[in-house]
């Protein structure tokens, strides 16, 4: 009774995403994961248009199939804080999220065949769905780890994450996404993965301010001041190592399952090797897991603390929810969440520039570079909005100032594009020129005459 009130609950909460628009990345499909990176925006009509309801709906099942299967392996209690908290979101509201959900699903179906059958008839159906999760997302990468310290029958799974790691789909995307990053693993990467770990625990444990973008690691391929306060031991680092500790040390104490589920699934996402986005909700979906156990495990004892933080976490989720329902409340939701992130404002002015709301776009944009005044991106639409309303002169200066501050801090085809760009301006400014020469020498041979 009380699982049937939970996916209810759930389907009342994302009911209303079956009317929501593309997002980001969703012009990727599922047969182009990890081959396709997308160098240039989707056409603007794209993101004023809506998948089928079917595919948001499909979402939902696929939340709901996981809080059912936490549901047979750790009970109500673990399943409820799944099925409603805020870190859910991205991965049942946004159809690319959804990627991670189904990811998940098929880990979690793979330990309960571990768990619930442990033979070799348990064994192989694990490795099969596994490898289907390998297929999926990365995001299962770190899971046979889990049982380096417990049911060692699961380290069978070892075996497909060797031919995964070998195979075609993840060398062609691990290829695609190296390029051009000056980012390898050394020593210095230590206090980095410490703090991006301790960062990930501070968002299951406090997931209030959330966003799709964030200010955390935004710049640090990009800026070597940003780089050097990520690898240095410093005061953060020393308080990144307290917390992980501490973690670990309660923790245990309530879920030593939790614990290395965390750990060990967050791993692959520590920045020892920076490919994709620094840090992303999406990304915890399934590491999120061991904290709901080690939560559950902590409040059943009071239920009275455990309703008040489900009724928190579902609270938490309505108000997050509405922020995937468009491109542009996806940025503004993250603008009033995280307001040093100069991604959001970058595409919401450019979003506005490419709906037509062109005073609105450049002043978010200038508010950008109140923040940061050397923000590429920033320059960049900056420059699209003047050559829009056909001030060239200032679409020129901003061009100029994206390539001048692009060669230091963005990827070479980005400088490319705005070079072309750039030429575009210049020889359309000549023939604006000369076009007001001849009109002016028409001028003064009609008054002569």
């Amino acid at each position: 009774m009380i699982f049937c009130l939970i996916i209810l609950v759930v389907f009342v909460l994302y009911w209303r995403c079956l009317d929501y628009f593309y997002l980001i990345d969703d012009i990727v499909r599922r047969w182009g994961y990890l081959y396709c990176v997308p160098e240039q925006s989707p056409p603007p009509s794209f993101y004023s248009s809506k998948p089928s309801k079917w595919r948001h709906l499909f979402l939902i099942i696929t939340h709901s199939l996981n809080v059912w299967v936490v549901y047979l392996l750790f009970g109500w209690q673990a399943a409820a804080l799944l099925a409603f908290s805020p870190l859910s979101v991205p991965c049942t509201a946004w159809i690319t999220g959804g990627y991670y959900s189904v990811t998940a699903f098929l880990t979690l179906t793979a330990f309960y065949f571990l768990v619930n059958f442990p033979s070799l008839v348990g064994a192989g159906l694990a490795s099969l769905f596994f490898t289907a999760a390998l297929g999926s997302t990365i995001t299962c990468l770190g899971f046979p780890f889990i049982f380096l310290f417990f049911n060692h029958l699961g380290l069978i799974l070892f075996f497909p994450v060797l031919l995964y790691l070998r195979g075609k789909r993840f060398l062609t995307g691990y290829a695609i996404r190296d390029m051009g990053k000056q980012d390898a693993f050394n020593l210095r990467k230590i206090p980095v993965m410490v703090k991006v770990t301790a960062y990930y625990l501070h968002l299951c444990v406090f997931p209030y301010r959330l966003a799709f973008f964030r200010k955390f690691g935004e710049d640090y391929v990009k800026d070597q001041a940003t780089k050097k306060d990520l690898e240095s031991t410093n005061e953060w680092f020393w308080l990144s190592v307290a917390s992980l500790i501490l973690f670990v040390l309660v923790g245990w104490q309530f879920s030593p399952i939790g614990v290395i589920w965390f750990l060990a699934t967050i791993a692959p996402f520590t920045q020892f090797k920076v490919l994709g986005q620094f840090v992303a909700e999406r990304y915890i979906y399934l590491p999120a897991m061991g904290w709901y156990l080690i939560l559950s495990s902590a409040l059943s004892p009071y239920p009275v603390l455990l309703f008040l933080v489900i009724a928190l976490y579902i609270a938490r989720s309505h108000f997050y929810i509405p922020a995937y329902k468009n491109i542009e409340s996806l940025y503004e939701d993250g603008i009033r969440n995280d307001p040093d992130c100069l991604a959001n404002y970058a595409n919401v002015g450019e979003r506005y520039i490419h709906t037509g709301r062109l005073v609105e776009g450049r002043g978010i944009l200038y508010k950008g570079l109140q923040i940061s005044p050397e923000n590429f991106l920033c320059h960049t639409n900056i420059a699209a909005h003047w050559i829009q309303v056909r001030d060239i002169t200032k679409g020129l200066y901003y061009t100029e100032k994206a390539i001048e501050l692009g060669k230091k801090k963005s990827s070479w085809y980005i400088v490319h594009a705005m070079q072309m760009q750039l030429k575009s301006l210049v020889d359309f400014e000549k023939k604006f020129n000369k076009a007001v020469y001849w009109y002016k020498e028409d001028v003064v041979a009609d008054y002569k005459i």
